[in-house]
């Protein structure tokens, strides 16, 4: 019989559950050339409600020059969807599956925010509305 954190007798119930798993899925890692990059990024997985991908709503996108140093945010200025700048977070939208979530294809005028050429990292970070957040890993462009 398990316990309770409280010592109490309990049941035990297993459940089944799958880690969450993020990642940017544009631009590939170094397979940028240009200084427009396409953005877009998705996350799969969790335990099911509340701890499912899908109760994430919102990504945004970061950089940092070099493979050192905190991210900052892109600046959404400098961030479009379909022609219009974005404001973060974006909304991330259910995947056909139904098993997570995606950001929209954004198009990031790097040369907006950026002077220097070289080494670049991007990575995104997932919220749900309620504090919690999923940064998945960096990608090289």
């Amino acid at each position: 019989m398990a316990r309770t954190a409280a010592g109490t007798a309990g049941t035990a119930v297993l459940t089944s559950t799958t880690a969450l798993i993020g990642q940017v899925t544009s631009p590939q890692n170094e397979g940028q050339t240009s200084t427009i990059f396409s953005l877009q990024a998705q996350l799969t997985g969790g335990c099911g409600a509340p701890c499912s991908a899908t109760a994430y709503n919102g990504v945004t996108f970061q950089y940092r020059v070099g493979t050192a140093g905190i991210f900052a945010n892109s600046p959404a200025s400098a961030v479009f969807n379909g022609g219009a700048a974005v404001t973060w977070p974006v909304a991330a939208s259910q995947l056909s599956s139904g098993q997570g979530v995606q950001s929209p294809n954004l198009a990031w005028l790097a040369a907006q925010t950026i002077a220097a050429s070289g080494l670049l990292q991007i990575q995104a970070v997932f919220t749900d509305g309620l504090g919690d957040s999923y940064t998945t890993s960096p990608v090289t462009g």
